[in-house]
């Protein structure tokens, strides 16, 4: 199964485009978030990596904006 979905917050400005892969042992889900947050414009990338049954493995935040921190969890996040 591969979904693309996209949407806007009900209650910010913002949008987001989510992509989604499942495969036979993996969930993959990568997501751009365009947003604003007192006052100042965003980007925010993250990546998550879930087994068949939808348990997180792996989970990476990249904001590409401002000073480009990022965070990146793996194997097993409890």
């Amino acid at each position: 199964m591969e979904r693309n979905i996209i949407w806007t917050p009900w209650s910010a400005l913002g949008l987001e485009h989510l992509h989604l892969l499942q495969q036979d042992e993996n969930v993959l889900v990568d997501s751009l978030i365009i947003g604003v947050s007192n006052s100042k414009p965003f980007r925010l990338q993250y990546n998550i990596v879930c087994d068949s049954n939808w348990r997180v493995k792996e989970l990476g935040l990249k904001l590409l904006s401002g000073n480009g921190k990022r965070v990146w969890r793996s194997p097993e996040i409890d």
